[in-house]
């Protein structure tokens, strides 16, 4: 199912995989962490439930990435240390890389202890932190768009999706639900 109004360029095959769908991947490299390649004709692929899929691609040299983002690896800025240290290692330009944060929990199933938010409040990711009915909640794929603006990438080239695991029990698998079945997301450089 295409989540994003986005056209991929004919050399990067990419997706989030609904429920319903099911691909067979050629050489296909499971991941469950960061993993950066420019090998053509591997897939990377995510299985997630609730946690945050990230896939991004440069547009300046053939070079794709992903990643499995948890609230906890999100308030570590794992994905912000990692994507500045890769674009340190390619001297890449920021604006040159497309980044994909894909179907997972939204805010309001993300409740958190205070002192999150505060730490959210002191380290520029205030739009990430959320309150509601006196209960304090973390918008993980937020906090992660932020991390990705303070690396100087565009908002048009970082892709949110609205679409929450939970909520969206047609589509996706969630373990909040207590299902144990997996979501798929990929990336491959043809």
């Amino acid at each position: 199912m295409d989540f994003f109004d986005f056209n991929l360029p004919s050399n990067i095959r990419s997706g989030f995989l609904s429920k319903n769908e099911r691909m067979n991947f050629e050489n296909p490299l499971v991941i469950s962490d960061f993993q950066v390649i420019n090998q053509r004709g591997v897939t990377l692929v995510i299985n997630y439930q609730d946690e945050l899929p990230f896939l991004f691609y440069s547009e300046e040299i053939p070079l794709i990435g992903a990643a499995l983002l948890t609230k906890e690896k999100s308030l570590k800025e794992e994905l912000l240390l990692k994507m500045k240290g890769l674009i340190a290692t390619y001297a890449l330009k920021p604006e040159k890389l497309q980044c994909f944060l894909g179907p997972s929990l939204t805010f309001s199933h993300t409740p958190v202890e205070r002192e999150i938010l505060e730490w959210c409040m002191k380290n520029d990711y205030r739009m990430a932190a959320k309150r509601t009915s006196g209960v304090d909640f973390l918008d993980v794929p937020f906090l992660n768009a932020l991390q990705l603006r303070k690396l100087k990438i565009p908002f048009a080239n970082i892709h949110l999706t609205p679409y929450d695991t939970f909520e969206c029990e047609d589509l996706f698998y969630s373990a909040l639900r207590g299902e144990k079945e997996k979501n798929v997301a990929y990336i491959s450089l043809n």
